[in-house]
């Protein structure tokens, strides 16, 4: 049966598990605590099972049945980074890890310059690429890989990779009204891997479409 909140007999709050003068609970002595006592427990199931109180069922109906704004659905989730002196995005659901930078093990007699080598990542052996030859692709010639950075591993339809990057600002949720149409110059020049372009801490950065990464690293890579 419920019981109001009135009716409670909160002895914890009058006595508790110290001694308030003469006052001291003899169950103390078996129960060690007031939380595993049958009292405390009973009254708190009870405080569950008390009845709705008038108009919450209104209340809670028209919250959910109110309209949402725009900026509170249409974020997208985004992990920042830097290759060379610019700024790209992923969607975070393509992230699996962030892992400092492991040495590369090349593959004897590779000159695919997207692919780099292999790369131990916690026990497991994935293949490492370099986004150069496909960001800069047209646009100008990337800078040496000077062995620094970090190292993010990906996950696509095809499987994992790791992916060589020069600095990680984080991760951040943009709104959709910030995300702008790429230029043609841009998605022509980088195999149309720029999907847009958005401005975040003074920089412009491009969220690259992992779908089309994908096409250019089977077509690569096969």
């Amino acid at each position: 049966m419920s019981q109001d909140k009135e009716n409670i007999n909160d002895c914890w709050n009058k006595i508790g598990v110290w001694r308030r003068g003469d006052d001291i609970c003899s169950r103390l002595e078996y129960v060690i605590h007031c939380r595993n006592c049958d009292t405390y427990i009973e009254n708190g199931l009870n405080l569950l099972d008390r009845a709705i109180p008038d108009g919450y069922i209104q209340s809670n109906t028209r919250l959910y049945r109110e309209s949402k704004n725009d900026e509170d659905t249409t974020t997208v989730s985004c992990i920042i980074f830097r290759i060379d002196d610019e700024w790209f995005a992923f969607n975070t659901f393509v992230l699996d890890k962030i892992n400092e930078n492991e040495n590369v093990h090349s593959i004897p007699h590779n000159k695919n310059s997207l692919l780099l080598g292999l790369v131990n990542i916690m026990g497991e052996l994935e293949i490492c690429l370099s986004l150069k030859p496909l960001v800069f692709t047209g646009v100008r010639e990337p800078s040496a890989d000077n062995g620094t950075g970090r190292m993010m591993v990906i996950s696509l339809e095809s499987g994992k990779y790791v992916i060589k990057v020069d600095e990680i600002m984080g991760i951040f949720r943009i709104s959709s009204n910030e995300m702008g149409q790429a230029p043609v110059s841009l998605t022509m020049s980088a195999n149309n891997l720029i999907s847009s372009v958005f401005e975040h801490n003074k920089f412009h950065i491009g969220l690259i479409n992992e779908k089309n990464l994908q096409n250019c690293i089977s077509e690569r890579t096969s």
